[in-house]
């Protein structure tokens, strides 16, 4: 039967939730319950949201940190020392070992670095060259460049005491240049370059198969010294931006090389991005650089599929060629460092 409001008690009203009325009490002590109910409601849905966060941050991908951090300290140590063989007996001074354990320990610490800066700051390589690398959601980095901008800011190229005074003691100069130098390796990893977006946890991924391969390059090699010619060959303007990219399209050209003694290109493992795409993907045989695989090979009435086997001497072939060209990259590095800055001109 309907009641009038006047005939409801003034401890009680109605209210109409879903259609259907039901009676809210409005006691002093039913009001404090309600208050103290919705502080830990907003509590609660706070703290959710906070879990949100927390799984959202940990299911973006880590960025692509490329060789590990005891690969970068071995290609630090092993460029020093045939970088020390190449410039014997010219006017560019050789590097010290305590220098040298400062470069290859930042270099180490970079590619090592915090879960959360590995979040924030991924190490795909910008192969359009953007001029404002920018961010995504203004926080996260999506490429290397940005890092390493900041990076070369605040270390010029050249041995000069006067630069030295300026930036800082011997240790920064070094440490930085390790910073550096761990980034101008980093573009040597096909996947880096390309690059492939491989951190795909909803697959159990997180890492390119290339930087599983064992580094295997030895002092010992006395090939090695080959890289002297193209050492000193640097030319004198280069900037660390400058070897950077030069390195970076040299990995590029590689992937887009043939493989020996079939007609393929290392595309079937790390496939470019279409005109004016940011990321590209992995190729027919995916994400399986050093396992067994078959794919398709060969044009029109040639075409026929091609094998490689577990650690391929194909395999190994590459992959020591990318080695060499990190290790040339870093004594390049060493050199913009070591030697004299360019004369300017006077007229």
């Amino acid at each position: 039967m309907f009641m009038p409001d006047q005939a409801i008690p003034a401890t009680a009203r109605h209210a109409e939730v879903g259609g259907a009325a039901r009676m809210q009490d409005t006691s002093p002590r039913a009001t404090a319950l309600r208050v103290r109910s919705g502080v830990a409601h907003r509590f609660r849905d706070a703290i959710v949201r906070l879990l949100l966060g927390c799984i959202t941050l940990v299911s973006l991908p880590a960025p692509a940190h490329a060789y590990p951090g005891e690969v970068h300290q071995q290609l630090s140590f092993l460029a020093a020392r045939v970088f020390n063989r190449c410039v014997e007996n010219t006017a560019i001074p050789k590097l010290s070992t305590l220098n040298v354990r400062y470069a290859a320990r930042s270099a180490s610490e970079e590619a090592s670095a915090g879960f959360v800066s590995r979040t924030l700051r991924w190490q795909y390589y910008d192969r359009r060259q953007s001029q404002d690398p920018g961010a995504w959601l203004g926080v996260v980095e999506t490429t290397m460049q940005a890092r390493f901008l900041d990076l070369e800011r605040v270390l010029p190229v050249g041995r000069d005491a006067r630069v030295v005074d300026q930036v800082g003691d011997l240790e920064q100069r070094y440490t930085d240049l390790g910073r550096l130098m761990s980034h101008i390796q980093d573009v040597t990893v096909p996947a880096v370059v390309v690059p492939i977006y491989y951190e795909r946890f909803w697959r159990l991924s997180v890492s390119d198969r290339f930087t599983d391969y064992p580094f295997t390059l030895d002092d010992r090699d006395r090939s090695l010294d080959e890289l002297c010619a193209p050492l000193l060959a640097t030319p004198e303007h280069w900037s660390w931006s400058n070897l950077l990219n030069v390195t970076a399209e040299h990995t590029l050209r590689a992937i887009r090389g043939g493989m020996p003694d079939m007609d393929a290109t290392w595309q079937v493992f790390w496939r470019e991005p279409d005109e004016g795409g940011a990321f590209g993907e992995y190729g027919s045989v995916g994400n399986r650089f050093g396992d067994e695989v078959e794919f398709r090979c060969g044009r029109g009435a040639a075409r026929t599929r091609c094998h490689l086997l577990q650690n391929d001497p194909v395999y190994r072939e590459f992959a020591e060629a990318r080695h060499r060209d990190a290790l040339l990259a870093t004594m390049r590095a060493y050199l913009l460092l070591q030697r004299p800055p360019p004369r300017r001109s006077t007229k």
